[in-house]
């Protein structure tokens, strides 16, 4: 293995040429873990359990997404009424524990038992009672301190080792249109523009093109969309409306927005001025 000096901090080059970088967050968590990503499109951790564990991740619209479940730090607070109640809990099974010894002790004595059997049967009802309450509180508390982190990995990678050139780059391009190729030489940050003009060489939106090509009539009513009001969406877009909003004013799905947005649909056609 080689190091690399990059960003103050030694990097591992392997003899494949794959470079890891520390995947930098953007808020605090408390759980010993650190994450790396490589110009080869490949992520993985390191905890106290496992060292450079690589993360498959999941699929979202043909793109490969890590999600991580990360905590914030737990309050003092919170922290000493849940010891507090955790210490209630151990105090009072230890009580029960010696009832019972004693119990056994007397039985075998010949005493009668049936008071320390309804002491135990109450003592347990209230253990009972205060794990459930001890659960509840830490189950509250830990949702309410859950980050439920997700990145798509393409991105990662162009963050970390692909340049960009003006603050109006904020999308990310697959330059051979395969989602799934997250080497860094196959990425590109690029504008809203740019990246419409390159969807439309797409081989899947081609192919699409060819499929609908004399098939739809643009002027039928059956069609809540006509090139004019496809115009004004893209010209929306571009001012920064949210899909949501669109949706309601023109009556269609945010899924067929999001196609429009990304050229699969009504490709050829150019904002309104």
């Amino acid at each position: 293995m080689q190091f690399l000096k990059m960003n103050n901090k030694p990097t591992i080059k392997s003899s494949e040429d794959e470079i890891w970088k520390d995947v930098i967050f953007d808020f605090e968590f408390v759980n010993d873990m650190r994450m790396e990503i490589s110009n080869q499109g490949q992520v993985r951790t390191y905890t106290k359990i496992v060292d450079g564990n690589l993360l498959k991740g999941s699929m979202i619209n043909g793109y490969r997404v890590i999600k991580l479940k990360l905590f914030t730090q737990r309050s003092k607070e919170i922290e000493n009424q849940l010891l507090y109640k955790k210490s209630q809990i151990t105090k009072l099974a230890k009580e029960i524990s010696q009832i019972k010894k004693e119990t056994i002790a007397l039985k075998k004595a010949g005493e009668t038992i049936d008071l320390e059997n309804v002491k135990i049967t109450q003592l347990e009802v209230l253990l009972s009672g205060l794990k459930v309450r001890y659960r509840k509180d830490f189950n509250k508390d830990l949702k309410k301190r859950t980050i439920n982190y997700s990145q798509l990995v393409h991105r990662l990678v162009a963050a970390y080792f692909c340049e960009k050139k003006s603050g109006n780059e904020t999308l990310v391009i697959h330059l051979d249109f395969d989602k799934l190729n997250n080497v860094d030489s196959n990425l590109k940050w690029v504008t809203q523009i740019e990246s419409t003009a390159h969807q439309q060489h797409s081989p899947l939106v081609i192919a699409e093109k060819k499929t609908r090509f004399g098939k739809r009539n643009f002027n039928s009513k059956l069609y809540k969309l006509t090139e004019t009001r496809v115009m004004l969406i893209k010209k929306k877009i571009l001012e920064g409306k949210s899909l949501r909003m669109l949706s309601k004013q023109f009556g269609v799905t945010q899924t067929q927005l999001l196609r429009i947005k990304r050229g699969e649909n009504w490709g050829y056609v150019k904002p309104a001025h």
